[in-house]
């Protein structure tokens, strides 16, 4: 069983026929979610991250909050059913090229959004009743996330290249009896993500020339995840004790803790760039997004009425990611936290990539049949 990777970290859950209630971040991580239930699962586990279910009123699990003035243009990008309207982008390269997640019949596949077009990329064993889901696609277009192997089978991480989805396998012997998940590429085509061990404990990988190498933890912990990693081979995530988590940076094999900002317990490292700036989250009884340039954490939103989560950074060192409490999706630039929730329109939520022109992957609420309502969508920098 994967651990939680940090332990009051939460997604807002939408069960159908029940009020909104929030659920631990990574209990669902390497299982689909059980049915009659729909989850956001938004970082790049799917890590994911999240922050928000739409309702077809306006927003669940959202409250109303001032934008920073008009920083974009939102784009709905749809979704492939034609009842339940469900996506989530969870990943944008430099070409404005999207994945993520799309509600299908009766199931959940992965998707590439590209020319204007979402295409279903399928699933492992090519079983259209399997649910997949990206993660993170890099600049040559290659995507990686993870798929169920059939009905109650586990769930592999996978690489998505030339039209071929590709099993990653496991760190077990076994690996038809455990569990990984692939949670970010680099445009050398390096995976990381995290899997199961013969030791029934949660390690994080680096996925490379076919083979899958474990990246093991920090000294005395027990279980670990790898989350971003940049072009140059630095790898970030998290590593676990049991209890709490601190974010890690491996580089020239060895894994380094970051530590945590001052008063809080947990940390974990979501995204690197090229300038080897990391962001993520450090929390006790609320969220903190940081920054680790320099040797040192920082706090992004301080001075700011917002906690949160840093999902992504861009190589000009802007961040983004989301409100804790609202979903609002947040750009950090230049030491300024700016709520770009109401873009462009739209309510724009749950920031969770960005890249190199300032395109940001999130979500938007819609009309739907039956379960809440939310599409994947891109939020392009007004010129």
């Amino acid at each position: 069983m994967f651990m939680s990777r940090l332990s009051t970290v939460r997604v807002c859950t939408l069960v159908a026929g029940a009020d909104s209630k929030l659920v631990s971040r990574d209990s669902w991580k390497l299982s689909p979610p059980a049915s009659g239930s729909e989850e956001i699962v938004m970082t790049r586990q799917s890590h994911v991250a999240f922050g928000l279910i739409a309702s077809g009123v306006m927003t669940l699990c959202l409250t109303a909050a001032q934008a920073f003035g008009q920083y974009c243009t939102v784009q709905d990008l749809g979704s492939l059913s034609t009842t339940f309207q469900q996506s989530v982008a969870t990943g944008i390269n430099n070409s404005g090229d999207v994945t993520g997640w799309t509600s299908i019949t009766g199931t959940r596949h992965a998707f590439l959004f590209q020319d204007g077009v979402m295409k279903d990329i399928g699933t492992l064993n090519n079983d259209p009743f399997n649910v997949s889901m990206a993660a993170a696609i890099n600049n040559r277009g290659q995507i990686v996330g993870l798929s169920t192997l059939g009905v109650g089978k586990k769930v592999h991480a996978f690489l998505f290249d030339s039209g071929q989805m590709i099993d990653l396998g496991t760190l077990s012997s076994d690996p038809a009896n455990h569990t990984s998940n692939a949670s970010a590429i680099n445009d050398r085509g390096q995976v990381v993500g995290y899997s199961e061990t013969d030791g029934a404990q949660s390690h994080a990988f680096l996925y490379e020339n076919g083979k899958m190498i474990d990246l093991g933890t920090l000294p005395g912990h027990v279980n670990s995840g790898a989350l971003g990693i940049n072009n140059r081979g630095q790898i970030v995530g998290y590593s676990n004790d049991g209890h709490s988590s601190h974010a890690f940076l491996y580089e020239n094999g060895t894994m380094t803790d970051l530590g945590i900002l001052p008063g809080d317990s947990s940390s974990a490292a979501n995204g690197i760039n090229e300038r080897g700036q990391v962001v993520g989250e450090s929390h006790s009884l609320v969220e903190h997004p940081f920054l680790f340039d320099k040797g040192a954490m920082t706090n992004l939103a301080a001075g700011s009425s917002f906690n949160g989560v840093a999902e992504a950074i861009n190589n000009r060192g802007d961040a983004v990611g989301y409100a804790e409490s609202s979903g609002h999706a947040l750009l950090f630039h230049k030491g300024q936290t700016i709520d770009i929730s109401q873009s462009g329109g739209m309510t724009f939520s749950s920031a969770q990539a960005i890249n190199d022109r300032g395109q940001i992957a999130g979500v938007v609420p819609v009309p739907s049949l039956g379960l809440s309502g939310y599409h994947a969508a891109i939020c392009t920098p007004v010129k």
